[in-house]
């Protein structure tokens, strides 16, 4: 029998800090967003994160359509083992992953996470496009 988990969204702070998005090390321009879990849930308990990214001023998806066209990016969750805080867990945004494949200098981006249960249907993390169906 399956078992119902309530999943209860990351704890985030309102911002993250900058970072070099033009930069020769690649690593360098990848956004990581950090997050703690709710007190009532574990990293057991969650497959994957649901990313959406906007623009802050128009609301509109700044995703690549061709790669997420249903403006929503999978990934799996992360963890910094170097960090003691309980905002030790994140995802990774590349500038690959947004529409002009760079993020905009004096831009602000609103980014929301949405857990998936690990009993939900399997979505190829390869495929994004699957999680329209």
């Amino acid at each position: 029998m399956q078992t119902i988990v309530n999943l209860y969204p990351p704890l985030t702070n309102t911002y993250e800090k900058a970072f070099l998005i033009n930069s020769d090390d690649k690593e360098k321009n990848i956004c990581k967003v950090y997050f703690s879990l709710s007190k009532y849930n574990n990293i057991e308990d969650i497959k994957n994160v649901q990313i959406s990214i906007s623009n802050q001023y128009t609301n509109l998806s700044v995703l690549n359509e061709d790669l997420y066209p249903s403006e929503i990016k999978i990934d799996n969750v992360k963890l910094d083992n170097s960090i003691t805080t309980d905002y030790k867990y994140y995802i990774e945004i590349e500038p690959g992953d947004l529409k002009n494949n760079n993020f905009e200098y004096n831009q602000y981006y609103k980014i929301q996470l949405r857990f998936t249960s690990v009993y939900a249907t399997n979505i190829s993390l390869t495929l994004p496009q699957a999680i329209s169906n």
